[in-house]
């Protein structure tokens, strides 16, 4: 493959990735390139995006963290990030990174593609919050409970249990 053809190539896996794909300077942090997915993730245009620079989409109390980390990719070496990204209509959105170090038209550079993580972290926020609640009412019921995995091999007894029995729970938890 020639270079122009390794150029198009390149061009177009970079448009037509379905991850967004921001290139950024790696000395000042100006947004160099962004692929559609990016416009479309942060609401920007791409015309716009490129006017911005890193700390500009970046949530204020996580720029420092996210800058540093993306500062200090060294060649070979990927960098993975979660911070906060802020949208063009000031929505705040949590994003897990991959960075690497490129050559963008002979310009040392950051390769982030960013995903959005925002509705995973608020299931895996609702799941902790159903499994504090149900633990609570786990230990408060009045009843003799016990949870048991597919094997019958009981797992958990709650506090009724353990009075009612006179059980020391680590007894159960040894079968």
């Amino acid at each position: 493959m020639s270079q122009s053809e390794n150029e198009i190539w390149n061009q177009v896996v970079f448009e037509k990735a379905p991850l967004p794909i921001i290139i950024i300077h790696l000395n000042n942090l100006k947004i160099l390139a962004v692929n559609p997915k990016a416009a479309q993730q942060f609401g920007y245009s791409k015309q716009e995006l490129l006017q911005l620079k890193l700390k500009d989409i970046i949530y204020p109390e996580d720029a420092d963290k996210a800058e540093q980390a993306l500062r200090n990719i060294k060649p070979g070496k990927d960098v993975e990030i979660s911070y906060r990204n802020i949208k063009k209509n000031k929505e705040i959105i949590e994003v897990h990174v991959v960075a690497t170090l490129i050559e963008y038209k002979n310009v040392a550079a950051i390769l982030k593609i960013a995903t959005d993580v925002t509705e995973i972290k608020k299931a895996e926020a609702l799941i902790e919050h159903h499994k504090i609640h149900f633990d609570e009412l786990f230990n408060a019921t009045p009843f003799a409970v016990t949870l048991s995995d597919l094997n019958d091999n009981i797992i958990k007894i709650n506090k009724s249990f353990t009075k009612l029995f006179y059980a020391q729970k680590h007894i159960f938890y040894m079968y």
